[in-house]
């Protein structure tokens, strides 16, 4: 099946190579490159090792993450990158294709864990990105509750003499 052969393609690109652009991180060394070897009652497509922490990789071709694996590699908060080829040619060369699995970054997205389940950016990396802004919202926080309060004209009731 065309499918499994880009699956195949894709990991084996993946174990031949120890650099690939990482979503919001950039372009990373890996080492320790390895495929189907089981991790939490799963068997992640690859498994490579970036700043001596195992990243898992999903190559996505026909099956999707489904929400039984999605929650496992919640349970762990694993850092997992979905590399997804649903829209790419089944018959695309190996330096194409290599070109896609570990150059682009508009195919991949990190598992996210968060309740709405958006892709975020990895603060991980030291970037500072996550800090910035949980500063930002403190401060904007900190005006709404200390900053210079408007002087309220209150009704007061005209009182009667008698």
């Amino acid at each position: 099946m065309p499918e499994t052969e880009l699956h195949l393609l894709a990991k084996q690109i993946i174990l031949d190579n120890n650099s690939i652009q990482v979503p919001y991180r950039g372009m990373l060394d890996y080492c320790d490159p390895i495929a189907e070897v089981g991790y939490n009652e799963l068997i992640p497509d690859a498994t490579i090792t970036i700043g001596g922490r195992p990243f898992y990789i999903e190559v996505v071709v026909t099956n999707p993450i489904d929400v039984l694996k999605f929650a496992k590699y919640k349970a762990d908060h694993a850092r997992v990158m979905v590399i997804d080829l649903q829209e790419e040619d089944r018959d695309l060369e190996y330096e194409a294709l290599a070109d896609i699995v570990l150059k682009r970054s508009s195919n991949k997205y990190m598992l996210d864990y968060d309740e709405h389940h958006r892709i975020v950016p990895d603060s991980e990396d030291g970037s500072g990105l996550g800090w910035i802004l949980a500063g930002i919202a403190a401060g904007v926080l900190l005006l709404l509750t200390f900053g210079k309060k408007k002087s309220v004209k209150r009704y007061q009731p005209k009182r009667r003499y008698r």
